[in-house]
């Protein structure tokens, strides 16, 4: 952190005479009735930021974050600030959003420059697909019988498509994509060739799903088969989609053992 960044933030503070009437980030309740007890500082101001950054802008299905924007914020390219970001170095966001994918808290998509520096990377929350009742119960004390469950939702609405994207993104499909090797194309091409294809099979709902399909596999096969599909007219292009590409981790992940079988 700069000094005039330090100075910044102090005159901030100084002048800080307490809220205003919250406008607000949908975060999860989890984040304070459980993980605030687990997670170090560091690895919550990451996750914190994660939040404001995707469900705080309207983008629950996650967005692109640089390392340099969660540890010094962002700067409008007319020079006004947004955020100030966590003041980790590098070092120790990296770290943290390590563990934060290992608790099951993030889904990352890495993008690597050609000189294997870190670039952007894609953020999402990770959703789990039991509901609010299972989980509050596992933090009720023993003997409390009192439903302490909200009266209103705290975590987004999620459809029935979206509960299933959820599972598949976060089970046995999202598994076998996530051990394939990335293909190497910048976060910004993969989101592009993602929103493509799911605007093309209506299956706008399973946009993280089309995001990590778009890391992993190849785009020219990708978009081959988009063009099948449509020109056959499926009626469910979208699940047509999701099974071509479960064929395809399958036989892939068959090849990489079949290889390192070999050595």
């Amino acid at each position: 952190m700069s000094e005039k960044e330090k100075k910044e933030i102090n005159d901030l503070m100084r002048s800080f005479s307490g809220f205003d009437n919250p406008n607000t980030t949908q975060t999860p309740d989890l984040i304070f009735d459980l993980l605030i007890a687990k997670l170090t500082g560091a690895e919550l101001k990451v996750l914190l930021y994660i939040v404001r950054r995707t469900y705080g802008f309207g983008k629950p299905q996650g967005d692109q974050v640089s390392i340099d924007q969660i540890c010094n914020g962002i700067v409008k390219k007319n020079g006004e600030r947004l955020d100030y970001g966590t003041r980790l170095s590098r070092r120790q966001a990296q770290r943290a959003i390590k563990v934060l994918e290992d608790l099951n808290c993030l889904n990352v998509i890495r993008s690597n420059t050609r000189k294997g520096g870190s670039a952007i990377n894609y953020y999402s929350l990770r959703h789990s697909d039991k509901n609010d009742i299972g989980r509050a119960s596992l933090l009720r004390p023993r003997g409390d019988t009192h439903d302490h469950t909200p009266a209103s939702p705290v975590t987004p609405t999620i459809n029935s498509k979206q509960q299933t994207v959820n599972k598949t993104v976060t089970g046995g499909l999202g598994k076998q994509l996530r051990a394939l090797p990335d293909n190497d194309l910048p976060v910004d091409q993969v989101m592009l060739i993602a929103e493509d294809n799911a605007t093309k099979l209506k299956d706008m709902d399973a946009l993280q799903l089309h995001t990590l399909i778009a890391a992993k596999l190849p785009e020219r096969l990708l978009r081959k088969w988009c063009s099948e599909i449509m020109t056959d007219g499926a009626d469910n292009p979208g699940a047509v989609f999701t099974s071509r590409v479960k064929k395809y981790a399958e036989d892939e992940l068959k090849k990489l053992k079949g290889r390192i079988g070999k050595r």
